[in-house]
């Protein structure tokens, strides 16, 4: 039951942060400094408590790879919520529940349920409903198959975060040192793309809008990590993650809703098979 509210909190969290994502993106923003922002605020916050370090080199090694993951997952899934309806890169973004549910059952030696598979192929599902197709009338589709293929390769780094967060945990690492050393990693991101990036095409490190979406995420962040940390360290890889990246049916509403994202068949069979696939995973911990 512990696992499972974490999960649902990680499932909130998620939801919220990436509809601050794509109203960061909307308009042209440095993003390096909003990875430094979000990554300042992190650390910050892994402070309190004052973080357990030892044992150090495990703590270090997990926490450190983790964090190169989430920071260069959330990167993708920032760019790709430039080129599609917020609801389409989140849906896409938590399709990693797939990697992650046969890294438990490969790995972790986690038991796979008819539920299980079955909830994998209903996300499958709504993963290709929500495909850019030639049919998107008045829509860049060669721009949005962009998008598509970043929210996809943010997908597999984000499974790669909870796979090392759960084997890191596995190995002895300290929970609350891995979030700070994970968190950590969002500074050095952040610097990093700015240095790669923004200051050839001559963009300033940060400005307001970059230090207000910066704080604001990177309060979410921080609890999304949190709750990873958490529900991983009370629960099965199998059900914990999967059922906290189904967020993307929460943030399918908001957009509809506040973004005014198109709506069309396609995308409600995407949302109806999401919302099967929650159940069916919610199911697995019965």
């Amino acid at each position: 039951m512990r696992a499972l509210t974490f999960a649902l909190l990680c499932l909130l969290f998620t939801s919220l942060n990436d509809f601050v994502f794509k109203l960061f993106g909307r308009k042209q923003a440095p993003m390096g400094g909003f990875v430094t922002v979000v990554g300042i605020v992190c650390v910050a916050s892994s402070l309190f408590p004052l973080p357990v370090f030892t044992p150090f080199v495990p703590t270090l090694l997990w926490g450190l790879m983790a964090g190169f993951c989430s920071v260069a997952a959330n990167i993708l899934l920032s760019g790709s919520m430039t080129k599609l309806p917020v609801g389409i890169s989140s849906t896409m973004y938590r399709l990693n529940m797939i990697p992650v549910i046969f890294a438990g059952w490969l790995l972790f030696g986690e038991e796979l349920s008819l539920l299980h598979w079955l909830g994998m192929l209903s996300a499958i599902a709504a993963i290709f409903c929500f495909f850019p197709c030639g049919d998107n009338k008045g829509e860049n589709i060669a721009l949005m198959r962009v998008g598509f293929v970043q929210a996809f390769a943010a997908m597999l780094l984000r499974a790669a975060l909870g796979i090392l967060t759960k084997a890191g945990i596995n190995h002895g690492a300290s929970e609350n040192g891995m979030l700070f050393w994970l968190s950590a990693m969002w500074i050095v991101g952040g610097v990093v793309w700015y240095l790669w990036k923004e200051v050839p095409a001559g963009q300033e490190f940060c400005c307001k809008r970059t230090a207000g979406y910066g704080l604001l995420s990177g309060l979410g962040v921080y609890m999304i990590l949190l709750c990873t940390v958490k529900m991983l360290a009370a629960g099965n890889l199998s059900l914990t993650l999967p059922l906290a990246q189904m967020s993307f049916i929460l943030t399918f509403l908001l957009g509809l809703i506040f973004l005014k994202d198109k709506m069309d068949a396609k995308k409600i069979a995407g949302a109806i098979f999401g919302a099967v696939a929650v159940v069916l995973l919610g199911l697995c911990s019965k």
